[in-house]
């Protein structure tokens, strides 16, 4: 019988036996950990929630933080702003020296590069593209004792030693510019008839062109004063409508001038020019009642 009884207890011990873990320390650092972890006395319930107020004053002081850094960089900002846009004066016309300037601005804004600013066929590209714009703006601003082109420019504004604001021709200064010119187009005037009452299709009309703001000075109303200028030159003229074209996947642009009382009249494929075609981009002429 106690054979029996021995036999059953080895055959128990084999089936329930597990494998052993691996020991990461000595039998006697284990032992010691049990033993201090048994003999360490509970936490009190007090300290939890001591605790808890504690973390939960860190997180809202945290917050604090945070918002009133994120509340002093908007001020930042907006006052950047608002000191750049006191520092714009109101759109004048540009004199014969300030036809360069004029002419770098509007190659930057206009050029569209192929493959990189940094390549040479877009550097070639570039000047070639430069020289074309001083040429061209040369030959409009033969007509402005004519009153039928004026070059206009929104500038900085410095500061001289008596603390005066003026508008110098320094390089760098002008950072908005647009052209009105006189023109006459068949297409143009057929479309014009419609919008308004004009004797004949090729009767003139007053056009805003080449109309660009640095990247800077951009959404702080340059394109705005801009405009306003233009059309105060049309009613100078004897005009009573101003036109313009803008491409049609320029949704700011477009939003902008329908702001300003101007009215989607004409999206042709006749208006694309070749590099238009290569771009496939097409052209929407907006129109605005000066009465």
């Amino acid at each position: 019988k106690k054979l029996w009884t021995r036999m059953t207890r080895m055959m128990i011990q084999t089936t329930t036996t597990r494998t052993p873990t691996p020991r990461t320390t000595t039998p006697t650092a284990a032992r010691t950990a049990r033993t201090c972890r048994r003999l360490r006395p509970p936490a009190p319930r007090f300290y939890y929630y001591r605790n808890t107020t504690t973390n939960q004053q860190k997180l809202i002081k945290g917050a604090n933080a945070s918002s009133s850094t994120s509340t002093t960089t908007t001020k930042t900002i907006s006052s950047n702003l608002n000191a750049k846009k006191k520092s714009l004066s109101k759109a004048t016309h540009v004199t014969e020296n300030q036809l360069k300037e004029m002419s770098n601005l509007q190659a930057k804004c206009f050029f569209t590069p192929i493959l990189g600013p940094n390549s040479p066929l877009d550097q070639l590209s570039m000047f070639l593209f430069q020289g074309d714009v001083d040429e061209t703006l040369l030959e409009k601003f033969r007509y402005v004792k004519q009153d039928r082109f004026a070059p206009l420019a929104v500038m900085k504004k410095t500061k001289t030693r008596e603390d005066e604001t003026s508008e110098t021709s320094d390089s760098g200064n002008i950072v908005g510019v647009a052209e009105v010119s006189v023109q006459r187009d068949v297409l143009i005037g057929r479309s014009i008839m419609k919008f308004k009452d004009l004797e004949e299709a090729n009767s003139e009309y007053a056009y805003v062109s080449c109309m660009c703001v640095d990247e800077e000075y951009r959404k702080m109303g340059v394109a705005t004063e801009l405009l306003r200028e233009s059309e105060n030159v049309a009613k100078k003229w004897g005009f009573n409508l101003l036109c313009l074209h803008c491409y049609e996947d320029n949704i700011p642009g477009i939003s902008l001038y329908k702001q300003l009382g101007y009215e989607e009249l004409l999206t042709d494929m006749s208006l694309k020019s070749p590099l238009d075609i290569i771009l496939r981009k097409r052209k929407v002429l907006m129109c605005k009642d000066l009465i």
